[in-house]
């Protein structure tokens, strides 16, 4: 029976040494002693040891399990040999027979007392290697996503994310396990890249490249190309991109474009001197943060765009208001006088007074047409339809007609005017001497304006020929009046814009006439500048470039009048039309040509136009373009058509308030033979007159 139940128990003994054998998991049959009396091929397989020839249990803890570790779990198999506890589990890392670490969960029982009477018990270990890998990555990933809540967080706060990269930097190179990080910003003024925040290196380190030019360095190149550079493995590297860096001691190293809107704001890069190379994680996280810290420049940009913007309209519209202001101003002081010297004018019997006060409201209607013409120039300006004439002209008589016009009111304050023109100056030039006289005539207006003692010199010079065969043309205005302080210097050039705009300011103006005549000069290929000091006079000084005219200029002349019959009106024997809807202007007209000997009849609208002229024989037709049923344009083509079949074409003078380029042109386009535009001078009405007159062909009266 004995016999019998030892065989028994032997081959229970065998049969849970095979199955210890087969287990699938590392499992191992100990003694007391330490003696591994049974393992699994799995657990063979982890450790590297050979069936047979398997060390002591302890042997196996010394070799490939922490000391720490491999104390306490000595300690528990103690315990569980003296029967202290049953079974214990414990957590600990081994080293593997491949070198790698591995992380099991050890649990041991113990089971009883082989058939030679000697404790036993079997240990069991679960590999949770691929399970804590995932929860710290799993924790990593969530303090990943943190890391880029916070940093956006505290960019899209920032008044200024500038400052505040470098703090966010620093905690995401911790969080990298990197040495150094480099933010450049992208100067646009010098063209490259400035350090605005780093850290890992010493101060002057960090002052040897405060400036990086674009295309040096990999920050400089990443710049340039607008992409992202990754240098590993830098000691062992021939790419000459990672000189500087490799002089740091970084041996991995990653640089990110900052980009907006397909526009590079600068860099950010991160370096380890302890690896030679990234995990894709760490680089998806530094595109991520230099993501956030680009959109966030970005926004922190376009608020201050939109901040300055908002003060510049501000400005403006302030600007415009005292503008608004100064031109109701200038606008009601001299119609004041019109309206005002009418009045008197109606009261006063005496014809001598009379006539002194219609001259002087005269005076005070031109005053009115230039400031409108100031204001139409400028709408020419900002619609982009402000044109140039190119006709010969003579540059003296020119230079004259500026100095007449000025003359009056330097007499009367007692100044005197001095015209320099520099010797072998020619001219016949060919250019827009209109504009050029504008410019002249607003400059020594100015001059004379603003000075009480002394006077005004002009002076005129010649410069470099063009290739063109133009030449430079030098003008400049120097008076002795009260100067311009520096600070206000910015303020001359500019539309609605004075020295002086407040309420008590001792000299009048629109505040127009020096950003027209900049525009001007510019436009005739020259520059516009201003010299002197508070109190020390001024000088206004501009370039122009003319044509030059070979001989004489053939100044254009108005044709030849018809031959009036000795001691008869201009206008005997003519019969005109007069198309006009007002009846202020129909009577002003009808009474300056009716004086000169001229029948006049007139048309209210268009549409009756047409129709007089088809009843009577006129000589011509002053037909006003904007009219009711039947505009000017309408009328005239009416009539043109009209002509085709009766053999002749009848003069007609267009007459207009609209006075840009591009209304003369539409004009002649619609048939019309000339242009004058409102408020009418009446001495060049009658010039065109008498010069459409006096070129009218067969067929005409």
């Amino acid at each position: 029976m004995r016999r019998q139940i030892e065989a028994e128990l032997r081959g229970r003994e065998e049969q849970f040494r095979r199955a210890i054998e087969e287990a699938p998991i590392p499992v191992v049959m100990l003694t007391q002693d330490g003696e591994v009396l049974q393992a699994s091929r799995s657990w063979l397989e982890v450790t590297g040891f050979v069936a047979g020839k398997i060390p002591t249990f302890d042997k196996w803890l010394e070799a490939q399990v922490a000391r720490q570790a491999a104390e306490t779990i000595t300690a528990r198999m103690r315990e569980l040999f003296h029967q202290e506890r049953n079974s214990f589990t414990t957590d600990f890392r081994i080293t593997g027979s491949d070198g790698c670490p591995r992380h099991w969960t050890f649990s041991t029982s113990f089971l009883g007392r082989l058939q030679d009477s000697r404790p036993f018990a079997v240990g069991m270990g679960v590999d949770i290697t691929e399970r804590e890998e995932g929860e710290a990555a799993l924790k990593r990933s969530n303090q990943r996503l943190d890391l880029l809540a916070d940093t956006a967080s505290r960019l899209l706060q920032s008044k200024d994310p500038r400052q505040l990269a470098d703090t966010l930097c620093r905690e995401v190179m911790t969080f990298l396990d990197c040495d150094v990080f480099f933010n450049f910003l992208m100067d646009e003024e010098e063209g490259g890249l400035k350090l605005n925040a780093c850290a890992g290196i010493g101060e002057e380190q960090a002052a040897a490249i405060e400036r990086l030019p674009l295309g040096v360095a990999i920050c400089g190149c990443a710049a340039r190309d607008g992409c992202r550079i990754v240098a590993e493995n830098i000691p062992d590297s021939q790419d000459a991109r990672a000189d500087l860096v490799r002089s740091l001691g970084i041996q991995a190293y990653a640089c990110h474009p900052l980009m907006s809107q397909g526009q590079v704001l600068g860099t950010l890069s991160f370096g380890t001197r302890s690896r030679n190379s990234f995990s894709d994680d760490e680089l998806s996280l530094m595109k991520a943060v230099a993501d956030q810290v680009a959109i966030a420049m970005e926004r922190n940009r376009m608020e201050e765009t939109l901040r300055q913007a908002k003060q510049a309209a501000e400005a403006a519209s302030n600007t415009k208001s005292r503008f608004v202001a100064n031109m109701s101003h200038e606008l009601r002081t001299p119609m004041t006088g019109v309206l005002g010297m009418l009045d008197l004018a109606l009261l006063t019997p005496d014809a001598a007074e009379r006539a002194d006060y219609i001259q002087t409201a005269q005076r005070s209607s031109r005053s009115l047409l230039r400031i409108l013409n100031d204001i139409l120039d400028l709408a020419k300006v900002e619609a982009g339809k402000f044109s140039l004439d190119n006709r010969p002209f003579g540059l003296r008589a020119c230079l004259a007609q500026a100095v007449d016009i000025v003359m009056p009111e330097v007499k009367r304050k007692g100044l005197h005017l001095t015209l320099q023109v520099a010797e072998g100056l020619p001219d016949h030039v060919q250019g827009d001497q209109v504009r050029l006289r504008q410019v002249l005539t607003n400059l020594v207006g100015n001059a004379v304006k603003f000075t009480e003692r002394g006077g005004v010199t002009i002076s005129v010079g010649a410069g470099e020929e063009g290739a063109d065969g133009s030449l430079e043309f030098r003008f400049s205005v120097r008076d002795t009046g009260i100067g311009i302080p520096q600070d206000k210097r910015h303020l001359l050039f500019n539309s609605f814009s004075q020295v002086d705009d407040s309420n008590t300011r001792s000299y009048g103006g629109t505040g127009l006439g020096l950003a027209i005549s900049k525009e001007i000069v510019e436009r005739m290929g020259g520059s516009i500048a201003i010299e002197g000091e508070a109190g020390a006079g001024s000088c206004f000084s501009f370039t122009v470039r003319l044509g030059l005219v070979q001989g004489e200029a053939e100044l254009p002349s108005a044709p030849p009048r018809a031959p009036a019959q000795p001691g008869s009106p201009a206008g005997a024997g003519r019969h005109l039309l007069v198309a006009e809807d007002d009846p202020t202007i129909r009577q002003v007209l009808g009474n300056m040509l009716g004086r000169l000997g001229y029948q006049v009849e007139f048309a209210e609208d268009g549409a009756q136009a047409v129709a007089k002229w088809r009843q009577s024989d006129f000589d011509m037709i002053i037909m006003d373009v904007q009219m009711p049923l039947l505009d000017g344009f309408e009328a005239t083509r009416s009539i043109r058509e009209q002509e085709v079949h009766q053999g002749r074409r009848l003069p007609i003078l267009a007459m207009t308030a609209h006075a840009m380029k591009q209304d003369e042109e539409r004009c002649i386009a619609a048939g019309m033979d000339d242009y004058i535009s409102k408020p009418i001078d009446f001495r060049e009405c009658l010039e065109k007159i008498g010069a459409l007159l006096g070129s009218a062909g067969p067929g005409c009266r």
